[in-house]
């Protein structure tokens, strides 16, 4: 069975569910009968589906798949709240989303359904990435965004030797954080108790662990304040725990690097954070600085095209095709050289640049149109001349020639000029200012 779209995904465009706005109401959807559906998709589509994705020819294209912390979908080195999950959603859209050719990501929703039953679990974590789905569709029924394979597929001593990796490599950052990081206790009570900290190798991301009767158990004779540390010792028993995070995490990395590599896509490995990841399983993951500097331009508000909605983001693919290959040129140099900061500094002088061609686009607008008046008014003179005979039919000879040099030079040097000026990559900002003034008048 060969998937352009994996099955689930056209269940959940059937049924709109990005559209619930509650995961209590997603809840009653699913245990009404349609996690059932979605389950039988799935085993259809992990059992046998292979995954269509159509990619353009490799020369002079970017064809990419997001490690694991640039994926939206996925939960790694990212705020998980929901605006501001959308918000990072849009930049991606704005930024990888018209920079690349096509981007792969690993389908995030049939793993969802390998259970019928449903959870609160699994339905929480439904929502959140229908959430991401809501803003990046116009880029999924356009064909830029792709979903592929959800990982690969091994025999049963390969999976086993993986897992064993998986889990000792777990343990090791698991055992750092106990050490090192600071536990801060936000709710406690009998039953329940939530806990923050910062992982040492996460730069930033504050994660929340919330335990519940065994797990909160492990707390029992400590004494527990809302806002303030957990003693160390405490720490030191939530290590299974963390344990379990993290080898979810390094599943979620090691599914999007192989993604590629069965894919033949780039890999933007997106932050530091997912190449430690990796490298604790001994896979090794390009330092070069387009990989480390795709998950900071994700968070670069490039001008005019920051304003532009998912949909806008498709029309502005399509009308500045010609200066895009040029455009994602400029913008892979620049990763390549540059610092974050000197990155931001380029982009304001690609907005001065912007400016400059728009000014010149419309200038040689005027001179095409007033030479298209000229070359009208040199023909209607000539057919009226002609008519009267004598010098003025003279005159129409000459008034004919002057038409069709006036003619053959609206095709001429000033055409040409229009042409390479929508090749300039600074023509992709003009036309998102364009795009986002027309819808805003």
């Amino acid at each position: 069975m060969t998937l352009r779209v994996p099955p689930a995904v056209e269940v959940l465009n059937d049924k709109a569910l990005w559209t619930v706005d509650t995961p209590e109401g997603l809840y009653k959807l699913l245990k009404g009968g349609l996690a059932k559906e979605l389950n039988v998709q799935a085993e259809r589509t992990l059992d046998g589906g292979t995954y269509e994705l159509n990619l353009p020819a490799p020369r002079d294209t970017l064809s990419l798949t997001p490690g694991a912390s640039l994926d939206p979908f996925s939960r790694i080195s990212k705020c998980n709240a929901i605006p501001c999950l959308r918000d990072r959603t849009a930049r991606f859209v704005q930024t990888l989303g018209l920079l690349a050719d096509a981007i792969v990501i690993p389908d995030p929703f049939t793993p969802l359904f390998q259970d019928p039953k449903v959870s609160e679990n699994v339905t929480i974590e439904l929502f959140r990435r229908l959430q991401v789905y809501a803003v990046m569709r116009p880029l999924v029924e356009g064909g830029v965004v792709k979903f592929g394979a959800p990982g690969a597929k091994y025999c049963a001593s390969c999976a086993s030797r993986i897992e064993s990796g998986l889990k000792n490599a777990a343990k090791l950052s698991a055992l750092d954080v106990v050490e090192q990081a600071k536990f801060d206790v936000r709710f406690v009570d009998d039953r329940t108790c939530v806990l923050t900290f910062e992982a040492p190798d996460d730069y930033g991301f504050y994660r929340m662990i919330q335990l519940d009767g065994d797990d909160r158990a492990l707390l029992n004779g400590y004494r527990l304040v809302p806002g303030r540390s957990l003693a160390r010792s405490a720490a030191r028993r939530l290590l299974p725990g963390i344990v379990r995070g993290y080898v979810s995490d390094l599943l979620d990395a090691l599914v999007h690097m192989q993604g590629a590599e069965a894919d033949g896509t780039y890999f933007a490995s997106g932050s530091q954070y997912d190449a430690r990841l990796l490298h604790s399983l001994g896979r090794i993951v390009s330092a070069a600085p387009p990989a480390t500097q795709l998950n900071s331009l994700a968070d670069v508000q490039l001008p005019w095209v920051g304003e532009l909605t998912p949909e806008q983001v498709i029309v502005l693919r399509a009308e500045a095709q010609t200066a895009l290959p040029r455009f994602r040129a400029y913008f892979a140099e620049l990763l390549s050289s540059k610092s974050p900061g000197e990155v931001a500094a380029e982009i304001e002088g690609l907005q001065y640049a912007a400016s400059e061609v728009e000014a010149e686009l419309l200038a040689a607008s005027r001179i095409a149109f007033g030479k298209k008046v000229v070359a009208a008014g040199g023909l209607g003179l000539a057919v009226f001349s002609s008519i009267l005979g004598g010098d003025a039919a003279i005159t129409a000879v000459g008034a004919l020639v002057t038409a069709a040099s006036a003619a053959h030079a609206i095709h001429g040097a000033g055409s040409e000029r229009i042409q390479s000026l929508k090749r300039d990559p600074s023509f992709v900002l003009v036309k998102a200012k364009s795009i986002f003034e027309d819808t805003h008048r």
